[in-house]
């Protein structure tokens, strides 16, 4: 969680990958991980949970959640980062037919009809038209 600019260049420079436990990591004071300037690095990022005897859940969709509800908290106004793991895990799921009400409440939509917009994000077509991410400083 305590990482800084350099130690984040050196985790992506050897391709790290980093397992996410925002729950536990609030409940311990322990910080929120800097998962915006991972990603945007090119690390890895993947949600996880810690035991249950250190957590009242180890339900990874809710840790999801909780991930995602910090990090706006942290980043108020800023929609990278979780979001784009939001959306990944959404294409994902969509990708692995899973029916739209399952992702609806995955995600915390308020309708299927919210959801359904990651149908019409073509992602591969718009990789060529994509502009650099600024790195975080």
């Amino acid at each position: 969680v305590q990482v800084d600019e350099t130690d984040i260049k050196i985790l992506a420079q050897q391709n790290v990958a980093v397992a996410h436990c925002p729950r536990i990591n609030a409940k311990l004071g322990m910080g929120f991980a800097p998962v915006n300037c991972m990603l945007e690095a090119g690390i890895t990022v993947g949600i996880g949970t810690d035991s249950p005897a250190a957590v009242d859940t180890t339900d990874m969709l809710d840790e999801m959640r909780v991930g995602l509800m910090i990090n706006r908290a942290v980043n108020a106004g800023k929609h990278r980062g979780m979001h784009s793991l939001r959306h990944s895990a959404a294409t994902n799921m969509l990708s692995g037919g899973t029916p739209y009400p399952t992702i609806s409440s995955v995600l915390g939509h308020s309708s299927v009809n919210v959801t359904k917009r990651y149908l019409s994000i073509d992602v591969e077509s718009l990789r060529p038209l994509a502009l650099e991410v600024p790195t975080c400083r």
